[in-house]
């Protein structure tokens, strides 16, 4: 059980970001769980939380192989601390803005992106230059308005929403994804 108060840093920032990507937390009000395919995010988050609890792994609905990598831990303080940053127990298509200290919210898009989004480089078909892409995949549309509407007072532009199917996507290009890196 945790002892300590969780004291905003930008490592936790960072945590809480994968968090939002990857994790869960129960309905019994003190049990949580990160998996990711990358076991060096796992290794990650379970030190940012100082977790000493085992990496498994484990399949996901109708698969077969073992792929993805696990830990599943009670803290309860934990618990409550992201329920009051209004992540809610089932937060894939419920997810909201959440209640963020301003001074770390880029730290947390950084763990949101190393969780639920990526960065994209490729050539251009025609001219033949590098161009790249940061893109934030989310099942809650007014999340990733949130996001957007976040990275927009920091006074960086672009950023378009994109409908998938059952995701929604932001993306920024070249041109506002430099900012946004820095």
């Amino acid at each position: 059980m945790r002892r300590e108060p969780l004291i905003w840093t930008s490592e936790l920032a960072y945590g809480v970001g994968l968090f939002v990507a990857d994790g869960h937390l129960s309905i019994d009000g003190r049990h949580l769980d990160f998996t990711s395919k990358d076991l060096q995010l796992v290794e990650t988050f379970r030190g940012i939380f100082g977790l000493s609890c085992k990496i498994t792994k484990k399949t996901r609905s109708h698969e077969q192989e073992k792929r993805y990598f696990h830990v599943g831990f009670s803290d309860v303080r934990l618990y409550r601390f992201l329920l009051e940053l209004n992540i809610p127990q089932q937060k894939s298509l419920h997810i909201r803005e959440l209640a963020l200290p301003k001074r770390h919210f880029f730290d947390f898009l950084r763990g949101l992106v190393d969780g639920d989004g990526n960065i994209c480089i490729y050539r251009h078909p025609e001219s033949e230059r590098e161009q790249f892409k940061i893109r934030i995949f989310s099942a809650s549309h007014q999340f990733i308005l949130w996001v957007k509407k976040k990275i927009a007072e920091a006074d960086i532009g672009g950023g378009i929403i994109i409908s998938g199917k059952g995701v929604w996507v932001l993306a920024y290009s070249k041109r506002y994804a430099l900012p946004l890196l820095k």
